[in-house]
């Protein structure tokens, strides 16, 4: 059933691909966010819910297996290990106004790549923290 998923999201991306221009965004200007991520570290999703609706930012979480990867939140963060079709299809076809991603996709999809490096933490909660820390900067 994945090898057709995939397929299915290959022939998709083109149809699917948003022409939303993004760019930076304040977290005073962002309503809600979609994160694309791996769902067996279940301490990134309490701390990814506590820093959003703290701040009255609705929270969409969202994995490779879901049926439907398409998103219209203002923003989309990707922190998947490994690039894929899925983040492929999930980055590029988001319709956010903003991108955060963990790889340089073609195209130049994320605003924000998120690197790890080779002695650094690579867990979902550790880029998510550099995440957080950035939004918290930006104006």
């Amino acid at each position: 059933m994945a090898g057709l998923r995939t397929v299915l999201r290959l022939l998709l991306l083109h149809h699917h691909r948003s022409k939303v221009p993004t760019g930076f965004l304040p977290l005073d200007r962002i309503e809600s966010v979609a994160i694309l991520r791996t769902p067996d570290e279940y301490a990134v999703d309490r701390m990814m819910k506590d820093f959003f609706t703290s701040r009255g930012i609705r929270v969409r979480l969202m994995s490779k297996e879901d049926k439907n990867l398409l998103s219209n939140e203002d923003l989309f963060i990707c922190l998947l290990a490994e690039p894929d079709i899925d983040e492929l299809y999930a980055a590029v076809c988001s319709k956010a106004k903003f991108k955060i991603g963990t790889h340089n996709l073609v195209k130049d999809v994320y605003n924000i790549v998120v690197t790890v490096t080779k002695d650094s933490d690579a867990r979902q909660v550790a880029i998510f923290e550099t995440i957080a820390d950035l939004l918290e900067k930006i104006r």
